[in-house]
Parts: C-alpha cells; structure tokens; sequence
C-alpha cells in the first residue's frame, strides 16, 4: 500500500468550522454506535439512539446552521473517503472492510467520533480497520445533517414548546 499521508498534509482544520466540531461532539455518535450494538434489533429503542442524536443537534443549532455543516461534513467525507480508500480497498482488509454503502457508513462514523478521532484514524489507519473489524460504526452520521426545512422545523417543535412561538415572533 502506498505511503498515507498524515493529518496535517490533508488539510482537514481548514475543511472545517469549529462549530462543526462542537456540533459533532454534541451530537455524541459514540453514543449512537453503542446503543445500536447494545439493542441491534431494530425497534424504537433501537430507533431512539439516533432520535436522541437528532434532537441534541437541533435544540441547539438552527437550519442554516445544519445546512452549514451538511456542506462542511460532505467536504470532510469527501477527503476522508479518499484518503482511507487505499485501506479499504487492500486486499488484506478484504474480509473486514464494508461494501460501498458500508464504507460510506464507517467514513461517516469516523468523523462523528471526533476531531481527535479523525486525527487518530489518518495517523494509524490500523484505528480504522479495527472500526470495520469490530463493526464498530452506525448509519449514518451524515443524515443528522442531511435534512429538509419542513422536517427540521417538525422535529425542533416537537422537541421545544417554544419554537414555534419563537419562529412566528421571529425571536
């Protein structure tokens, strides 16, 4: 395999905000990852690790500010999916590595762990196969970000008696 480069040659702090980061550690996909594992089933309690993700990126960032790191954290999928794309796609990882919609998971996984996380799995890719491995991802960290207005506004007013109220006084 090729010689990766590190975290520093990829320009990854530039690519995004520091609110993104705040956002992704308010988001806590760690959580998520190990609800799904505990409750694999799919059920609501299974369902509710991903809503409770939802709801603690909602109440406290508005949607163009969703809709800003939607663009921020496609950015950053984009680097990263190319960079680990060598690991993926050796033939020694082979029997661990996800296919095409998986990877996209496991990527995506990555960067809702955090910024030192991201950090960690470009200085040793093993972080990164050992993610696959162990299957230690969810689906998908970009959908937190990847949503409509009209949705956006019917989960915030589900989750904040007051959002509409602030919305129709434009507070």
């Amino acid at each position: 395999m090729k010689h990766l480069k590190k975290f520093e040659q990829l320009n990854i702090t530039t690519s995004v905000s520091p609110n993104f980061w705040e956002m992704v550690e308010i988001a806590d996909w760690k959580s998520v990852i190990e609800g799904y594992r505990d409750n694999p089933t799919i059920n609501d309690t299974h369902r509710d690790f991903y809503k409770k993700a939802q709801e603690r990126v909602y109440l406290r960032y508005d949607y163009p500010q969703i809709k800003k790191f939607e663009t921020e954290c496609r950015l950053l999928y984009n680097l990263l999916q190319e960079y680990f794309k060598p690991v993926w796609l050796d033939e020694a990882n082979n029997a661990v590595m996800p296919s095409d919609d998986g990877y996209w998971d496991l990527v995506c996984s990555v960067i809702g762990l955090g910024e030192k996380f991201v950090e960690s799995c470009i200085n040793n890719t093993d972080l990164f196969v050992d993610m696959a491995k162990n299957d230690y991802y969810a689906e998908n960290f970009y959908y937190l970000l990847q949503i409509g207005e009209k949705k956006y506004v019917e989960i915030r007013s589900s989750i904040d008696p007051y959002y509409n109220d602030m919305k129709k006084y434009n507070v």
